[in-house]
């Protein structure tokens, strides 16, 4: 592999539901890796690797368990004395894990004077915020989606290789409450098990139970057009190439044999 992304581009799935169908299709495919790890002759940053890339998505299912864990815990009639500040700080130190790449990155870009490549800034870390943002509500919907899809393939369940849907299209309430109803119904359940058992902890749980009340109305406003419109108008969330398009992908200095067939193909 060439350890560099130029002139590599995948457009992102423009909803949330398509891009869950994405994810679990990866989730498939490095699971398929345990058969790989007793394969001899793999030296031992090849195994890490295939390990990693399990871990990738194990993680969903045993932090759902985790959860569950917490929610029984809540329920027992006399719960023992944990000591919450060592849940807090592992909280903490996985929310660092999960977010210093990106900030790492920002820093980076700011520091060796690249920002104007991202629209200036202060709209980088505008649009860092907003991604961050839209991350944390994201984070526990597909927590939820591979923990089922998990236990789906552990019941025999397979996934189907269609081809993937890129098409701009908005999201139907109905639609949204069809694929999303497994994250409803886990927020309601863990809101009225906490609300009838410690109603204190609400508080530091709606990080993970509200993002799953309101997967289907995020999804629905998330999907419709004039928001991607109008932040691609305030170049909020942009790169490079949204500003300054490769010519690989029509931008300027595009060679002509190239672009002689695509604009063929256009018209």
């Amino acid at each position: 592999m060439i350890p560099d992304e130029l002139g590599s581009w995948e457009e992102n799935p423009t909803n949330l539901p398509d891009f869950i169908k994405r994810d679990l299709r990866w989730c498939n495919g490095n699971l398929q890796y345990i058969h790989l790890l007793a394969m001899p002759g793999l030296i031992g940053m090849g195994r890490f690797q295939l390990i990693n890339a399990i871990a990738m998505y194990v993680g969903a299912p045993m932090n759902f368990i985790m959860l569950l864990a917490g929610l029984t815990i809540a329920l027992t009639p006399h719960p023992p004395n944990l000591a919450t500040s060592m849940a807090f700080g592992l909280y903490g130190v996985a929310l660092l894990l999960g977010f210093a790449p990106r900030l790492l990155g920002v820093l980076d870009i700011l520091i060796s004077g690249h920002a104007e490549r991202y629209g200036g800034g202060w709209r980088m870390i505008a649009g860092c915020a907003l991604d961050w943002s839209f991350s944390m509500i994201i984070g526990p919907i597909m927590m939820i989606a591979q923990t089922v899809f998990i236990g789906g393939l552990a019941f025999g369940r397979r996934v189907i290789w269609e081809a993937q849907n890129r098409a701009d299209r908005s999201i139907s309430l109905k639609e949204a409450v069809h694929g999303l109803w497994p994250q409803l119904a886990f927020g309601l359940i863990a809101t009225a098990i906490l609300g009838f058992a410690a109603p204190r902890a609400i508080l530091w749980a709606g990080l993970t139970v509200i993002p799953c009340l309101i997967a289907a109305p995020f999804t629905c406003v998330t999907s419709v057009r004039w928001l991607g419109q109008a932040m691609t108008a305030a170049r909020l969330c942009a790169v490079p190439d949204d500003l300054a398009p490769a010519w690989e992908i029509g931008g300027p200095g595009r060679p002509a044999a190239l672009a002689a067939p695509a604009a063929k193909a256009a018209e």
